[in-house]
């Protein structure tokens, strides 16, 4: 595909994205306008809920980064897509139920402990105590949703995504674009735009919208303030652009 093509067909889509994000943020503002409406609002949250929301915010703001990766044509945009399938995947874990919901912030958690005891800072020991501790309050001795494949194969829905999307963006996400650096035959040394980084871009960002316009759809089936988000519109432009599906069977 040449540089030209791969524009073209890059246009369009970052169209849609900028929208999806505007769409997204109102939403927000729409959602804290509401919990900020009466005491009680705040107070029905279960942490669940929560945690859930805190799933969908993490979404949004992982694919604003990828966009911007995407808008400079940089592979580097797979390592975002890794991010938001992963918290698509454990958004459906954490709406299962508030026990597993519970688990999947355990697990959370015992990743950031984690990194305040390998790299010591602001966290005190103290800290890092209380960290432990809540995360044996929430996990009660279970097994944490340590592995993402795991947890995939538990919701009829979600195999294909990680198998086709999450496995897809770890490739690249670590040293398998090694070649791309190599020097070319005129002896210049790639950096800037990698040719191949930008349809790794273009990959990127197709899925990345899929699985927004898989999260608007979750929401708008879960939530119970009376939140819709419109997006009709912008799934059509996508089919029509990339003739794709812009809600796939299993991540197909």
């Amino acid at each position: 595909m040449s540089e030209t093509d791969e524009r073209d067909l890059m246009g369009p889509l970052l169209g849609i994205a900028s929208e999806i994000i505007s769409r997204g943020h109102a939403t927000v503002e729409a959602a804290e306008m509401w919990l900020r409406s009466e005491p009680e609002n705040l107070q029905t949250l279960t942490l669940g809920d929560q945690i859930v929301t805190a799933l969908a915010l993490k979404m949004l703001a992982t694919f604003e980064s990828l966009v911007e990766d995407a808008k400079r044509r940089r592979g580097e945009a797979m390592h975002h897509l890794k991010t938001l399938c992963e918290a698509f995947i454990y958004l459906y874990e954490a709406a299962a139920s508030e026990e597993r919901a519970k688990l999947v912030l355990a697990y959370a958690l015992t990743q950031r402990s984690n990194f305040w005891c390998k790299n010591p800072g602001p966290s005190s020991p103290e800290m890092i105590a209380g960290l432990e501790a809540e995360i044996a309050d929430l996990g009660q001795g279970r097994r944490l949703p340590d592995r993402v494949a795991t947890v995939a194969k538990q919701h009829a829905n979600l195999p294909g995504w990680y198998n086709r999307v999450y496995r897809l963006a770890c490739e690249p996400a670590h040293i398998s674009d090694l070649d791309d650096f190599f020097p070319d035959e005129q002896g210049g040394l790639p950096h800037g735009v990698i040719p191949a980084g930008a349809w790794r871009a273009h990959v990127a960002l197709r899925h990345a919208l899929r699985l927004m316009f898989g999260l608007g759809r979750f929401l708008n089936e879960t939530n119970r303030i009376g939140l819709v988000i419109d997006q009709a519109d912008l799934e059509a432009r996508f089919e029509e652009t990339s003739g794709q599906a812009a809600h796939p069977e299993d991540g197909a």
